[in-house]
């Protein structure tokens, strides 16, 4: 980090220095990332990638509105890029704007059909309409494609919660559970435990 700080003060007109400085500080201090990837847009806004990082950052600190606000500025400039609607999906999803979650990653999936993320979060967004059946066929698929991560098996532990097949639940919780703690995915490992825990106690 310090020598990108070096680097900025021989170029403080290089947009890419103060990007590289944002994603260094990206997760350990967020607010002073936003600063600088401002700063970096502030000198070529031309740059999917500079809105794509800041938005990720404003995710982090719960500013919602500001993240959907950078990933469709993201869209607009690379608009073949299927992680942009992801980013933007996540957020509808989270805002419980469904509807468009759904758009959002039905384009993602049209961009790139083997993207096991995308197909995940859509079956999430099916679940909470209550869509079990297209939940169930979305999950399945990104499982198929191989190489299944942790968040993968809760999904469709809780689809299946969802539709009353409860041993079935058990078993993809539990595996979500081994397979965060061998992927090292603290945040997916927390909601498996939490799912796990709830189905024990009857909820």
């Amino acid at each position: 980090m310090a020598d990108y700080e070096q680097a900025l003060r021989l170029n403080p007109s290089d947009a890419v220095i103060y990007y590289n400085l944002g994603v260094a500080w990206a997760h350990k201090d967020d607010k002073r990332a936003i600063g600088y990837l401002s700063e970096a847009i502030r000198v070529d806004s031309n740059r999917a990638n500079f809105f794509l990082a800041r938005g990720n950052a404003y995710m982090r600190r719960r500013e919602f509105e500001l993240g959907r606000s950078d990933f469709a500025r993201a869209i607009s400039l690379d608009p073949g890029n299927a992680s942009h609607y992801i980013s933007r999906g996540a957020v509808h999803h989270l805002k419980g704007d469904y509807r468009l979650a759904i758009l959002d990653f039905s384009e993602a999936i049209r961009l790139r059909p083997e993207h096991p993320l995308a197909f995940n979060n859509r079956a999430r967004t099916y679940l909470r309409r209550g869509g079990h059946e297209e939940a169930l066929a979305d999950i399945e698929r990104a499982i198929s494609l191989g190489s299944p991560k942790a968040c993968l098996y809760l999904t469709r532990g809780q689809v299946f919660k969802a539709q009353g097949r409860r041993e079935e639940a058990l078993r993809d919780i539990n595996l979500a559970i081994i397979r965060a703690a061998e992927e090292r995915d603290g945040a997916t490992l927390k909601k498996a435990m939490d799912a796990l825990v709830a189905m024990r106690d009857g909820r």
